[in-house]
């Protein structure tokens, strides 16, 4: 249905993302087909909005805590580190503020980054303010780990960490992303992100097409039942 579309009904009412898959979907490439996996990034950022919104400062940072997570998953994914990111929120009012930061290693474990996080939250969270969403992005990333040795210590509990995570990544790849996640995640996991103002799943969640579920889905927006 999507796909049958007239293009200018899809300029007029979806984003960009969803001309590009009608465009696809009608045999118009729109990016180059790529068949090996890519592992090169300049960087990588992960962001997600949830509903209803929270004046909730545990659950805005857990929501942020839960992004770092994923974000750093992808790094270990692709043997990627990084020693430079900015995390942000997002108001209601579609406002963004945030913080660039930098740390003294190459990491791709999230604990290195939320303890920076931790310090500096309160400088971007406002008590009374509605937020809807946060985000983490990824720089400076290089395939390369910290090797500096330093006079406390840090770089050797970095690597320590590291291999903790090595085992966290082959038990979720035997159960599922998520199975084992950090304490500060714990009320974004256990919340359904995408929940009306009535504590209800939006519309695409409960209409699912053959094939999907809950974590994979086309990027198709819902635009009704046809009967």
């Amino acid at each position: 249905d999507f796909a049958t579309r007239d293009p200018e009904w899809v300029r007029a009412h979806v984003s960009k993302p969803f001309q590009e898959i009608h465009r696809e979907l009608n045999g118009n490439f729109v990016y180059p087909l790529t068949i090996g996996e890519k592992h090169d990034y300049s960087s990588i950022s992960k962001t997600r909005t949830f509903t209803p919104p929270s004046f909730d400062r545990t659950l805005v940072y857990s929501q942020l805590s839960k992004n770092v997570e994923n974000a750093c998953i992808k790094l270990r994914r692709h043997g990627l580190f990084t020693c430079r990111f900015a995390f942000f929120l997002k108001t209601q009012e579609f406002r963004y503020h945030g913080l660039e930061l930098k740390l003294v290693h190459e990491v791709s474990v999230p604990q290195e980054i939320l303890m920076l996080i931790a310090g500096k939250f309160d400088e971007v969270y406002r008590p009374g303010v509605l937020y809807r969403a946060t985000g983490i992005v990824l720089m400076d990333l290089t395939h390369a780990g910290a090797s500096t040795l330093d006079l406390f210590g840090r770089s050797e509990t970095i690597e320590r960490t590291q291999k903790i995570y090595e085992a966290v990544d082959r038990i979720e790849t035997k159960y599922g992303k998520h199975t084992v996640f950090l304490g500060s995640s714990f009320k974004a996991m256990t919340a359904n992100a995408h929940e009306g103002d009535r504590g209800e799943s939006s519309e695409r969640r409960k209409n699912l097409l053959p094939g999907e579920n809950d974590r994979k889905r086309l990027g198709i927006p819902f635009l009704g039942i046809v009967k």
